[in-house]
């Protein structure tokens, strides 16, 4: 495990914590836990919040298989001495904070809940679902009522809209036999959210809180901006049901839990942004590193992006691809229609599409930058079982990288325990495509792998490229060769035409334009002759075509020789055509390009060196966030910035957690925030409001009606006739 040495050594903390020395440890024998004060509380304040966020690690993960080299494993491993600690850091902790959210709770009506209650807390818990003891739990004092409580099952998300409610679609996608239920599966990971709305006893100031617990697994980045979605779009909507004017005056809301995500993640640059290109996460574009994870997320613009302590830049990407890239023999086991049916084709070269080079652009061997988007983001990539060799022949007329399974490694699938297939899709960055149930139900499957159905295949292309949010480019037609995926190049070498020419029994044409494979060498030429391959091909490249438009799949850019498909009427045709489409909702926020929350959130830590620590991981993984144009953050508790600071017995590894000092392998954070009254309005206010100020109209026609009075009274005043 990497560790940076500026946690190792002593040193003054920058990230809001007290200043450490070499006689600071932490945490303190005995009393509260120390805060760092940021700010003075207004005067005007009608109340604060104090919250703490703490995983206290479940009694049931508490292992040595999970926990490695502790130096106080023998205190740690012995769940009464651990839970006796764990109760004493709660009490610690309840003499600083109106609300704890604990993640992680499993023996809730053992230990958690009597302790609770036993120093005048009242709590609501969130279990997981039948197989998990643990769940989310939160603690509030008497300074607090209830009003309204919710369990968040983030398994919803697997057969359910956005809104929360299930759809017959949705439960169709639920089905193992559905195309998307290998994204189906990798949602349902049993997570909880507990959602309570507190009221504040002597201001009557209500306050949303979420405390999350989301999926753990850093290869899973998808599934945890999902989630995350998920989660504030319903705390969102509970706020609005409990806000007395929710379109303009909404609730104050603290989010905060283990989001399993570190500072500049997806998930966190999500809550802080309050948008995201979900497509950079979307599981059929990006892949784990075999350390961590793959950022995209610059991919395109050459900045560099932070990702396991290094940066990732362009041409990092651009390396990996072509380190990653398989092209050759090995994929020639495409049979079925010999090698006639992959339109060799020939004809006069003035009827190529050669229009200012267009054609030799449109074959030109794909450089390393052509694995990227227009939109810096890769290319959607295939590798396909061995089953669906017409399938990927059909991707490759449409210009897409499509990689065959092998004889060999189908064997070996079918007839051994190893799965080369995704072994190859993790180290080529491709996403699987399959006719097997038996491989979506692996639980090494790779995720968002898809279920074809062979028995349809031109609507499952349809569907696919649709649900992976392909966009067809015409002029990247036949651009792969069908053989073995490799690039078409244009042939100038004279003899090797004729070479190809007598190798292929064709007619010798000097004039006629040749293309060939750059890693197989299968020639390919056009020709007008209705019977030849050529024509054979171009009329099934033209039939996916229409397929393709009257799905919807989006296209860009020009036509190119299909130039004779009329666009509006195929899509015309399948507006007007009625099909039993199977759809995840969910699936249309990995398409987004701008994916958005409602909140304006800040974090109430800014950099945390690590909030998770041990021997296999050290990471800042939990967070509090807050709105601050409706608070203002008065203080927090103080959280270790080095190993040092940990290590209370100054031996090898002491920094490790848990230990005989502190519960759990994550530490506590804490925030205390206080409430912003809503400025007075003025004249100009954008609220909507009326300013005491302006006067009603039965106000102005009483003014009027004095105004009156009083000119008549003067008009009959003496000596007024004399003016």
């Amino acid at each position: 495990m990497f560790v940076p040495q500026k946690l190792v050594e002593n040193s003054s903390s920058k990230h809001g914590a007290a200043t450490t020395s070499n006689n600071k440890k932490w945490p303190p024998s005995s009393g509260p836990l120390p805060q760092k004060k940021l700010n003075p509380r207004p005067i005007s304040s009608p109340f604060s919040l104090s919250v703490c966020s703490f995983n206290v690690l479940a009694d049931s993960y508490c292992n040595p298989r999970s926990h490695k080299c502790l130096p106080d494993a023998e205190f740690v491993f012995d769940s009464e001495k651990r839970l006796q600690l764990l109760t004493q850091t709660l009490t610690r902790l309840t003499e600083s904070y109106d609300v704890l959210c604990l993640q992680e709770v499993d023996l809730y009506d053992e230990v958690i809940w009597p302790t609770m209650d036993k120093l005048g807390y009242d709590g609501f818990y969130a279990r997981r679902a039948e197989g998990r003891s643990d769940g989310c739990a939160v603690f509030w004092n008497k300074l607090w009522v209830n009003i309204d409580t919710e369990t968040v099952d983030l398994d919803d998300l697997a057969g359910s809209g956005v809104t929360g409610t299930a759809t017959a679609t949705g439960t169709a996608c639920t089905s193992n036999s559905s195309p998307v239920f290998g994204i189906v599966r990798s949602l349902l990971r049993k997570n909880v959210a507990a959602l309570v709305v507190l009221e504040h006893v002597e201001s009557k100031h209500r306050v949303a809180l979420c405390n999350a617990h989301l999926f753990w697994n850093p290869g899973y980045e998808f599934v945890k901006l999902l989630q995350t979605k998920y989660l504030v779009d319903r705390v969102d909507a509970l706020a609005r049901k409990h806000s007395p004017n929710p379109i303009d005056a909404l609730m104050p809301v603290v989010l905060c839990g283990d989001f399993n995500s570190k500072p500049g993640s997806f998930v966190h640059r999500f809550l802080l942004d309050g948008f995201i290109d979900a497509r950079k996460v979307a599981p059929w574009r990006y892949f784990p590193d075999e350390e961590g994870t793959f950022d995209v997320d610059d991919v395109g613009d050459g900045k560099a992006c932070p990702v396991n302590d290094t940066e990732v830049s362009v041409e990092d990407v651009e390396r990996e691809f072509d380190r990653s890239v398989c092209f050759g023999d090995d994929e020639k086991n495409i049979e079925e229609e010999k090698v006639e049916e992959f339109f060799s084709f020939w004809t006069n070269v003035n009827d190529l599409p050669s229009r200012n080079g267009e054609w030799k652009n449109k074959i030109a061997k794909e450089s390393k930058i052509d694995f990227i988007d227009d939109d810096g983001l890769p290319k959607v990539r295939y590798l396909l079982d061995f089953t669906l060799n017409r399938l990927c022949r059909w991707l490759r007329i449409f210009g897409i990288d499509a990689a065959l399974e092998t004889n060999e490694e189908e064997r070996q699938r079918t007839k051994g325990s190893r799965v080369v297939l995704f072994e190859r899709c993790r180290a080529e960055r491709r996403t699987l495509v399959t006719t097997s149930n038996k491989l979506i139900l692996r639980k090494d499957c790779p995720p968002g792998a898809y279920l074809i159905n062979a028995r349809d295949l031109e609507s499952s292309l349809a569907h696919m490229l649709l649900t992976h949010g392909i966009v067809l480019e015409p002029s990247r037609f036949l651009t792969h060769c069908t053989v073995c995926n490799g690039s078409i190049t244009e042939v100038t070498c004279t003899q090797t035409k004729i070479s190809l020419f007598e190798t292929m029994n064709a007619p010798q044409d000097p004039n006629m334009s040749v293309f060939s494979c750059d890693s197989c060498s299968q020639p390919y030429w056009w020709s007008e002759d209705p019977g030849s391959s050529a024509a054979r091909v171009k009329d099934k490249a033209t039939n996916l075509f229409k397929l393709a438009l009257r799905a919807g799949v989006p296209i860009k850019g020009d036509l190119s020789v299909f130039n004779f498909v009329d666009v509006e009427a195929e899509r015309q045709l399948g507006r007007n055509e009625v099909g039993d489409k199977q759809k995840l909702d969910v699936i249309h926020w990995l398409q987004q390009k701008k994916l958005k929350h409602s909140f304006k959130f800040q974090s109430a830590y800014d950099e945390l060196p690590f909030t998770n620590v041990t021997s296999d991981f050290v990471g800042a993984l939990d967070h509090i966030f807050f709105d601050p144009e409706k608070w203002l953050m008065l203080s927090r508790l103080h959280v270790p910035s080095t190993f040092n600071e940990l290590n209370l017995s100054d031996v090898p590894s002491g920094h490790l957690l848990p230990s005989k000092s502190w519960p759990s392998d994550h530490l506590a954070i804490g925030v205390t925030l206080s409430f912003k009254p809503k400025g007075k309005h003025c004249n100009d206010c954008g609220c909507g409001c009326i300013p005491k100020n302006i006067m009603s109209m039965f106000e102005m026609a009483e003014l009027r009606k004095k105004a009156r009075a009083k000119k008549d009274k003067k008009a009959h005043m003496p000596g007024a006739d004399k003016w």
